[in-house]
């Protein structure tokens, strides 16, 4: 090839570089025309042939999604369906080599050629001229055949990502547009082909399956694993296992992997061993095929919760972030957009666990930087949140901007992360600051820890007494909120409308985010008085003056009050409106494990109860168990367990719903929640030898201290159910909750003095593990996903010496 100069690339253009360039000598791989064979027996997807079937009154179907969600399984299914109702259909499997154009006419040419005895001989022998071959004549000539066809032909091309030659492209546009009604062409891609969809969309030509469609539903996972037999499975596993696979088919079919007697649930804490077989999948199928660059690209930017252009840029040290995020969706590497402006995305929780494993492979230094550099970004940005969390990941902790940091993390309501990284800020207790403080204080409270808020807020009022500056309007306001707020979650309803009803005539107070504080919590109070409309009233307050921006958890909350306050008047369908509404917007900024979902899906979970669907229960509550024990107020709290309970009982597993309830029984008593105790007392009854029976048994069963698992860990699985629907409008509860709790203590007494016995080693230890976990098992896995990404934290750095300091270190043990 000296002949040839060194700088023209054009005649090497036209020369395939695929090493089977001579392949018109060779012969056709016949297994190519028939779908692969599956292992086992296949599930069948009704809903999904029946979305197929449209394909019948379509030109194109388009079947697009990742690698693992079944698409060739599905069209495999749907080809064999159709056949079996005598239907005319070809199946043809692209190959990585099929480059040259007259490779491809060759095997299309005989994929329909069994379809239909019309076709005409010359017809039969143009795709035999080899190279020579026109792609063109050969479509034109296709369509003037199939325009004499009596009957219907169904041409299904599997892996059509493989295909890259732009002619192949071209020619399958023009195909579609000129082609007669007789043929309907089915496509299998994990990519977006690069065909002219437009005109078909507009004439109703076009169906397209997507991953959205694709991923397992709880009814079918749950099919599945029975057909499986997976030795050791349980069933209650499948909605975590469900919600941590996002219904990836293949993540769903590997768990089974790991659930040998040997194992663990694969849904407990991750996918354990299957996680392994999940990341060998990707290694093999996603991760090897892909350039360098794009690895490294993938690996740099799986640091990041969220991803944008500009902020890929700034981790990578590069600036082809645009291009290379477009470069990823366009070949659906598992790469969710999550605004409708496309600028920002995230990959599929398990491809960034792989991802992440494979870059912590490189060291700690690494991961530190990439953090860091994000960390820059956000900050630039005046995204104090997340700023925070990649600091706290890199080791680099502080005090600037600390007041807007704390803010920040205040509205979105990372609680755990706020209070981790106050810790570490100066220890002095500056009469400057003393919003920083005050924030601190709201997060004690909504981490239910009441007398280290007390202690706290008491200690800033002093402060503020003594330091003879007057607070800034706001900030005063805040701070007997605050206050409020605390007194509220405590249970002493009275005192806290005391102190916040005067608050509400200061609305506007001049922060927005104040005055949804004021408004939220008094109509938490009407609530616990059974004052529904009260409730709603004031939310008409501040309704005309929020910002969306500013007020995440605060509209959370109002969206809870809100919702509560329908559903006590019995107006179900307003109560999911509101909650459903504000949990979606939520948790596309925070994640389904946020103190914002923890709020609002025992509503919505009451809801489904109330409607019979039953399921939607299990994918509401089955990942943020933990963080509703830790965030969700004590009505919604006890909601949760009552329905999960009943679910149990539903399904024949009454232990299960004793266990349930027996550990929300041990959080209210420790938290002295006595109305919320009243309906767990009263909705299940049981002979109080049956509870302490009971007791023995789960204390026999507790794993070891340190073990890293939860006491009732069997909890997480369950459902719930069979006891009586709990009632439109709540006044039999309402400020006679203490008598109720009384009333039903009697019958309960032994059952929680046993809760409060099992509870008392760890109480002894310290202030370590939250009730409803093992002592030594620590809290810092849940605290570290808050943190961006799941890199290792900085050294741990000696509490402040401010009060309060070790109000902060126990809240973070």
């Amino acid at each position: 090839m000296e002949f040839l100069p060194a700088t023209d690339d054009s005649l090497s253009e036209c020369v395939p570089e695929e090493p089977l360039g001579f392949t018109r000598q060779l012969p056709l791989i016949a297994t190519r025309f028939t779908p692969p064979r599956s292992p086992g027996a296949l599930q069948l997807r009704d809903r999904l042939l029946r979305r197929l079937d449209a394909a019948t009154g379509s030109a194109l179907t388009l079947v697009c999604a990742p690698a693992g969600f079944g698409k060739t399984t599905l069209l495999a299914q749907w080809y064999h369906h159709r056949q079996q109702q005598g239907d005319a259909l070809a199946w043809l499997s692209m190959d990585e080599d099929d480059g040259p154009p007259a490779l491809f006419m060759r095997y299309l040419q005989a994929a329909l050629a069994p379809l239909w005895q019309g076709w005409s001989p010359a017809f039969l022998r143009q795709a035999d001229d080899g190279p020579a071959a026109d792609l063109t004549l050969f479509l034109a000539e296709l369509v003037n055949q199939l325009h004499r066809c009596p009957h219907p032909l169904y041409l299904i091309i599997d892996d059509y990502q493989n295909i890259s030659h732009p002619a192949i492209h071209a020619g399958l546009s023009w195909l579609l547009n000129h082609a007669p009604a007789a043929l309907h062409l089915i496509i299998g891609s994990r990519c977006q082909p690069t065909l002219a969809l437009g005109r078909l969309q507009m004439q109703d030509q076009l169906v397209e399956v997507d991953d959205s469609e694709l991923r397992f539903n709880v009814g079918e996972a749950s099919a599945y694993f029975s057909a499986a037999l997976a030795p050791g499975f349980s069933q209650q596993e499948i909605p975590r296992l469900l919600a941590l696979t996002e219904g990836w088919v293949a993540g769903m079919k590997m768990a089974t992997l790991s659930s040998a007697p040997a194992h663990s649930h694969p849904a407990a804490g991750g996918l354990n061993a299957g996680s392994r077989s999940i990341a060998r999948y990707l290694d093999e199928v996603i991760f090897a095929p892909l350039p360098a660059e794009v690895l490294d690209f993938l690996l740099q930017t799986s640091v990041l919760n969220r991803l944008h252009p500009a902020l890929c840029d700034a981790v990578t040290g590069k600036t082809n972030g645009e291009a290379m995020l477009a470069w990823i969706a366009q070949r659906n590497l598992f790469l969710s957009a999550l605004d409708e402006g496309g600028l920002w995305f995230r990959y599929h929780p398990l491809m960034r666990d792989a991802l992440l494993s494979r870059l912590q492979r490189g060291g700690e230094e690494d991961i530190r930087r990439l953090h860091e550099r994000a960390g820059g970004w956000f900050a630039g940005q005046q995204l104090w949140a997340e700023a925070i969390r990649h600091a706290l990941a890199a080791g680099k902790v502080g005090a600037g901007h600390a007041e807007v940091g704390a803010q920040s993390l205040a509205e979105e309501g990372d609680i755990d992360t706020m209070v981790r990284w106050i810790r570490y800020l100066p220890a002095d207790l500056d009469p400057s600051r003393i919003d920083l403080q005050i924030n601190l204080a709201w997060a004690l409270a909504h981490r239910f820890r009441f007398q280290d808020a007390r202690q706290l807020l008491d200690a800033l009022e002093t402060l503020a007494a003594a330091s003879g500056e007057a607070l800034a309007h706001s900030s005063w306001v805040k701070l007997r909120v605050v206050r409020a707020i605390c007194e509220a979650f405590a249970e002493n309803i009275p005192q806290s409308i005391a102190i916040v009803e005067p608050l509400l005539r200061e609305v506007p107070c001049g922060d927005v985010w104040v005055d949804g504080l004021v408004c939220n919590i008094l109509s938490y109070c009407h609530l616990a008085n059974s004052r529904p409309q009260q409730a709603l009233d004031v939310q008409q307050r501040v309704s005309g003056a929020r910002e969306a921006s500013r007020n995440l958890f605060v509209g959370v909350y109002r969206a809870f009050v809100m919702a509560q306050g329908y559903l006590r008047q019995g107006n179900l369908v307003e109560a999911e409106r509101q909650a459903s509404r504000a949990l979606e917007a939520a948790e596309r900024q925070t994640g389904a494990r946020s103190s914002s979902g923890a709020t609002l899906a025992p509503i919505l979970a009451e809801i489904a109860w109330e409607q019979g669907e039953t399921q939607r229960i299990d994918a509401l509550l089955a990942l943020r168990l933990e963080t509703i024990d830790d965030f969700c107020p004590p009505d919604g709290f006890s909601r949760c367990y009552i329905v999960l309970a009943r679910r149990a009982r539903l399904n024949a597993r009454r232990e299960d719903a004793e266990s349930l309830l027996l550990h929300a029984e041990g959080l209210a008593v420790q938290r002295g929640w006595l109305r919320a105790l009243a309906p767990l007392l009263g909705r299940a009854p049981q002979p109080v030898a049956a509870g302490r029976r009971y007791l023995r048994r789960r204390s026999a069963a507790l794993p070891a201290a340190g073990s890293g698992r939860r006491c009732g860990q069997k909890r997480r699985g369950a459902r719930f159910s069979g006891l009586k629907p709990l009632p439109g409008a709540d006044g039999e509860r309402g400020s006679d909750g203490g008598g109720a709790a009384a009333r039903y203590a009697g019958g309960r007494a032994g059952a929680l003095r046993g809760v409060a016995v099992r509870r008392a080693p760890a109480a002894a230890a310290g202030p370590g593990p939250v009730a409803g976990e093992c002592p030594g098992a620590g809290r810092g896995g849940r605290r570290s996903r808050a943190a961006a990404g799941n890199a290792p934290e900085a050294a741990a750095q000696p509490a402040g010496r401010w009060p309060g300091a070790g109000v902060v270190a126990a809240a973070d043990r």
